[in-house]
């Protein structure tokens, strides 16, 4: 064999043995549940002209010329779904696509998922959709969406509307492109509606520099609006924009929210210190506050090492969306007579090293005192600010190094020192103790 054909068939045996073997498993039982995931990147059409978003920036370098035609995009969807069910395999599918609920585009592909399912072809086990909520403005395209969400509910597919909303004083963030749609109380009316007729659904705004001194008052009205429509207020879910831009006084700033969650959770537990640590760690903790004690089985903070990301245009298989550039792809899918037959490798050994990467020994990490509490960087924003996929971004690091120090301070003062270190294990309680013994003059404020 020559080196290619090596390549390849040493890409599919490492696929066989985790990703399909996983697929194949419809209840998962016994096998890491990393292996679980089929990510579709439809394309970077959005609605949105959001400040942090690296698609708005660099899509033409993650989207070959072409591989965002509609028909080319269907035509695969139908390959996909026939490889999937010959293969006998159950994936977990999530789309990425600008909205993939407002997208025509995105919602068609959806559909011909579903109706395969429905015709006996289900070829999916869970289906998550990302969305801006942009298509809550429009009746037919609300129809559609509840259309699809039947279909998924008649083919016993579990299927979870995630909402990308910031919150109503993080806008600044998010602007509309068009000038004819705005956040404004129908718009969040219509989302929360939506949200108490399908309880699985929820949100995850996220957490940026810009404007981060209104997060406390934004997580209030977030509070206010679960409240006011009977939602669960623990199933939040934010996540950090872990770009380069953050400065010193938004680190600050950052501090003062991580604080507030910590203490206004605190009360909405009735200052119960088992109350609290179930929404830390059974909860998880709006994600931000639990992910320090998380990551069972992965190197890395995020999905990159749990699904398989591919570019449905060109079928080419990607480390993730933010990593899509031409250099760093990893496979082509091989078609002959309309049927996917295997695959092309092209730079399986940078999949491969993600694969076994841990950020907490990767450059600088590896003697950080937080590394085993760090929620970690992400590759594509590594990559984007020096170029190297694996050197830590240093605003990013004293942005989670505050993190932990607010949360080990909270956790010396309520009392719950002890019972967090008999949760996470002695190595982490002990850099929690030392953290939480050592607040820093940075770490003061009014």
């Amino acid at each position: 064999m020559g080196y290619q054909e090596d390549n390849d068939k040493l890409f599919e045996f490492f696929l066989e043995n985790s990703f399909f073997k996983n697929w194949r498993n419809t209840e998962r039982a016994g096998l890491p549940y990393n292996y679980d995931g089929l990510e579709l990147m439809i394309n970077h059409k959005c609605n949105l002209s959001c400040k942090y978003c690296y698609m708005e920036k660099h899509h033409k370098k993650f989207f070959p010329k072409g591989s965002q035609d509609s028909t080319l995009l269907l035509k695969n969807t139908d390959l996909i779904i026939d490889w999937l069910y010959r293969k006998g395999m159950t994936p977990n599918i999530e789309i990425f696509a600008g909205d993939s609920l407002t997208d025509p585009t995105s919602r068609k592909v959806i559909h011909k998922i579903f109706d395969a399912a429905l015709s006996g072809k289900r070829v999916v086990k869970d289906f998550q959709f990302p969305t801006n909520g942009g298509w809550l403005a429009f009746d037919k395209k609300r129809e559609d969406v509840n259309l699809i969400l039947e279909k998924a509910e008649f083919s016993g597919i579990r299927s979870y509307v995630s909402f990308s909303v910031d919150g109503k004083y993080m806008e600044v963030n998010r602007p509309w492109k068009s000038k004819k749609q705005r956040y404004d109380d129908g718009f969040y009316e219509k989302m929360f509606e939506f949200l108490a007729t399908h309880p699985s659904s929820g949100v995850h705004p996220m957490v940026y520099s810009n404007n981060i001194e209104q997060s406390i008052e934004n997580f209030e009205w977030w509070l206010e609006m679960h409240f006011k429509y009977g939602l669960d207020w623990t199933r939040m879910y934010y996540l950090e924009v872990r770009n380069p831009e953050w400065n010193a006084e938004q680190v600050r700033e950052y501090a003062k929210f991580i604080d507030y969650l910590c203490r206004r959770t605190y009360e909405l537990c009735d200052r119960d210190n088992d109350k609290w640590l179930w929404f830390l760690f059974k909860r998880h903790g709006f994600n931000t506050l639990a992910i320090p004690f998380g990551r069972t089985g992965r190197g890395m903070p995020c999905s990159i090492q749990s699904c398989i990301v591919l570019r449905l245009g060109d079928l080419m298989v990607v480390p993730c969306h933010r990593t899509a550039y031409k250099h760093m792809e990893t496979a082509q899918m091989r078609v002959e007579d309309d049927k996917i037959i295997g695959f092309d490798a092209k730079n399986i050994e940078l999949f491969f090293a993600i694969q076994a990467a841990s950020d907490r020994v990767f450059p600088y990490c590896e003697r950080c005192d937080i590394n085993a509490l760090c929620k970690g960087g992400c590759l594509g924003a590594q990559f984007e600010t020096s170029g190297n996929l694996f050197l830590p971004i240093p605003s990013v690091c004293r942005l989670f190094f505050t993190k932990v120090a607010v949360m080990a301070r909270f956790f010396v003062e309520v009392g719950v020192s002890s019972d967090v270190g008999k949760i996470v294990g002695k190595h982490r309680a002990g850099v929690l103790e030392k953290i939480g013994k050592h607040t820093t003059e940075e770490l003061q404020w009014d």
